[in-house]
């Protein structure tokens, strides 16, 4: 269940907090508040965790006017007995020619006994799994999770994690009503 959204720089959205969700949660507003953006948000945000969607094409909903801003989105889950913080930053190239390349940065937290803990971060190409001597470079426009998924033994304690996430993460869908 989504527990709570954080939206930056996502089309109209510059600064959104919802927290408190529930099973059902109703937008209400006129037209043009944004309803429509959060929920949009909440879908480029799944799609570009698991890439289920072109990687170019992910970012044209982020435009904003005519002109780019470094979108990000966090949120929690609570899956089961479990409650995780999934946090997406996309870095868009920083000169007006495109030149300096864009970037990422990923996390997957879960709670636990002191809090949040990292399972993993991504900085660019660079992952990092909690507890692990080894990092993995992974090419920036790779889905993190689904690589993990693959790479890691089937009896590793990360995947369980792992596949609560990406199921969850796979059922966001925003249909045009």
């Amino acid at each position: 269940m989504l527990k709570s959204v954080h939206i930056k720089n996502f089309r109209s959205c510059k600064d959104v907090e919802l927290e408190g969700l529930g099973h059902m949660v109703g937008l209400v507003g006129r037209n043009g508040a944004g309803k429509t953006t959060i929920l949009r948000a909440i879908e480029w945000m799944a799609r570009t965790a698991l890439r289920t969607k072109g990687f170019a094409d992910a970012f044209r909903e982020v435009q904003v006017g005519e002109a780019f801003a470094d979108p990000g989105i966090a949120i929690d889950l609570e899956i089961g007995d479990y409650v995780y913080r999934y946090s997406y930053d996309h870095f868009l190239p920083t000169d007006e020619h495109g030149r300096d390349p864009a970037s990422d940065s990923e996390v997957l937290y879960v709670v636990g006994a002191a809090g949040w803990a990292p399972l993993f971060e991504r900085d660019d190409d660079e992952v990092v799994l909690t507890g692990r001597e080894n990092t993995i470079e992974l090419n920036h426009s790779a889905a993190v999770m689904p690589a993990l998924a693959s790479l890691l033994p089937e009896d590793d304690p990360l995947q369980e994690h792992l596949r609560r996430v990406m199921a969850v993460l796979r059922g966001i869908r925003y249909y045009l009503g």
